[in-house]
């Protein structure tokens, strides 16, 4: 699995698990729903930026979201 991908499946994830669309996460982040689709199926890079713009808006860290054993929660804890 790429980095990419790692991203991806951390955004999906945690985005789910907090019940957000990703309209709604696109617009909290300053972007748009459409982008963080992109994200999310491995389609666009992010810039560094930006997901840490994401990451604020799930309630995660940075690092939870480029980690490839995250298992989802907040800064990797199962909440």
């Amino acid at each position: 699995m790429n980095a990419r991908d790692i991203v991806a499946r951390n955004v999906r994830k945690r985005r789910a698990e907090l019940g957000l669309s990703q309209d709604e996460v696109g617009t909290r982040a300053e972007s748009s729903g459409n982008y963080i689709g992109m994200i999310e199926r491995s389609e666009t890079s992010v810039s560094i930026d930006m997901l840490a713009d994401i990451a604020e808006v799930l309630g995660v860290s940075l690092g939870d979201l480029v980690d490839p054993d995250w298992t989802g929660g907040r800064n990797g804890s199962a909440n």
